[in-house]
């Protein structure tokens, strides 16, 4: 595989083309961002499209990376890996306290709702603006590929929630579906069927 790329910012041409396709989605409930460092979200466009979704009440998730970090205030789901988060901050989160300092941090920081840091073969943590966490485990039985763990992570997360699943509940099942794509080769995608039985197999919830 070879691949041939920019990281060129976006013009402003692109920027208002994509605000304008965003404008002309109807009964949109949730964006999910998927910021790879390539150029294609600019600080001033990030800013804009959290403006539009905030004032209609659409779901905001992230998945960051390190230019933009503190870009994304007011989100309702900040979902950065360990490595992202510090790189960020700034200090290893090898311990339980340094972990709660950087969840407290990053909510104090860009005001967002929940994070959910996934920690790889730790699994993942949940905190809220209150600084509630929640700690999950992984659910990854044998360890097969990880590409597209994240990925899948935070869409089942944004679908849950908007779907009515509490917060809690939501990051329980996003944890359920990226362990279950972690057990296969390649960059796959997790059917609704196979999900569903996975968690009946090993939770109550």
């Amino acid at each position: 595989r070879i691949d041939r790329e920019t990281n060129q910012t976006i013009s402003s041409r692109v920027q208002e083309f994509f605000l304008n396709y965003l404008r002309s989605l109807s009964n949109l409930k949730a964006i999910i961002f998927e910021d790879y460092n390539k150029g294609t979200l600019p600080k001033e466009f990030i800013k804009q499209v959290i403006d539009y979704a905030r004032e209609r009440n659409i779901f905001i998730s992230v998945d960051p990376k390190h230019d933009n970090f503190f870009e994304y205030q007011y989100v309702n789901l900040f979902k950065p890996n360990l490595k992202e988060a510090q790189f960020a901050l700034g200090y290893p989160l090898s311990s339980e306290e340094n972990l709660m300092r950087a969840g407290r941090e990053m909510i104090e920081r860009m005001k967002c709702q929940n994070i959910l840091l996934t920690l790889g073969a730790g699994g993942m943590m949940l905190f809220d603006q209150k600084c509630k966490t929640l700690s999950i485990p992984t659910r990854a039985r044998q360890v097969a590929d990880v590409s597209g763990a994240g990925d899948t992570a935070i869409a089942t997360f944004t679908v849950a929630t908007i779907g009515g699943a509490s917060i809690e509940e939501s990051a329980i099942i996003a944890n359920y579906a990226a362990g279950t794509v972690c057990e296969k080769a390649g960059v796959v995608a997790i059917e609704i069927e196979e999900l569903l039985g996975t968690i009946k197999r090993n939770s109550k919830l």
